[in-house]
């Protein structure tokens, strides 16, 4: 009889906060045998990923295909999960398309970063799937990064729109005068900017706070 997913969690995550090399190994076979389309195998699938592309074994084109593999599966068993599984369902997705891009499918991995902005409700994970999207296309489709950077400033604004009323407004108006800035839309961007440099550390928090005023520093 197999363990629940509940309880090979509480285990794994033990694991890993005691850098048990043996146990958490011998707990993800286990989850992702028994339970292989969960948020945690997503998750697992994720780190395995990321995993394989940094400290992998082989040459890199072996630690791209492991990864990619990984990544694959990572995102199938989000995308099964549904909403539940994100972020995780979204990195995957994300670095299966920069896996795809990195291997010249440029069709794949278009799809993979749509995915990704496609998810409801919006996040910073969309937006950069955006920016990835626009990059990846400006070389050879520059009429198709255009539009995909006009999507980002549009994808920008609806997450200002949508979180109003959260704390964290600033953060997410900070990513739009980032947006903005790079665009036909600059002088819009820096009176966003100048706006958010009156307010105090306590408001926008200690790291956003030096980030913002290190860049206006910059800024005549």
């Amino acid at each position: 009889m197999s363990r629940s997913i509940d309880e090979l969690e509480v285990l794994w995550r033990a694991a890993m906060e005691q850098e048990d090399a043996g146990a958490v190994e011998a707990l993800v076979r286990e989850i992702l045998v028994e339970h292989p389309h969960t948020v945690l195998s997503s998750e697992i699938r994720y780190h395995r990923g990321v995993s394989a592309l940094t400290e992998g074994e082989g040459y890199g084109h072996q630690r791209l295909a492991r990864a990619k593999s990984e990544f694959e599966e990572g995102a199938k068993a989000g995308d099964k999960v549904g909403t539940e599984a994100e972020p995780w369902r979204s990195l995957n997705h994300t670095q299966l398309g920069s896996c795809m891009a990195r291997l010249g499918n440029q069709m794949e991995a278009a799809k993979e970063f749509k995915a990704v902005a496609d998810v409801r409700p919006r996040s910073v994970l969309g937006l950069g799937a955006l920016s990835l999207l626009a990059n990846m296309l400006r070389e050879n489709s520059p009429r198709d990064a255009r539009r995909y950077d006009s999507a980002r400033i549009s994808y920008a604004r609806a997450l200002v729109r949508e979180h109003k009323e959260a704390p964290d407004l600033p953060y997410y108006q900070f990513l739009l005068a980032q947006e903005l800035l790079d665009s036909e839309y600059a002088s819009e961007g820096l009176k966003l900017l100048k706006s958010l440099g009156t307010m105090t550390a306590d408001q926008l928090g200690e790291e956003l706070f030096a980030i913002l005023q290190e860049q206006l520093k910059s800024i005549p």
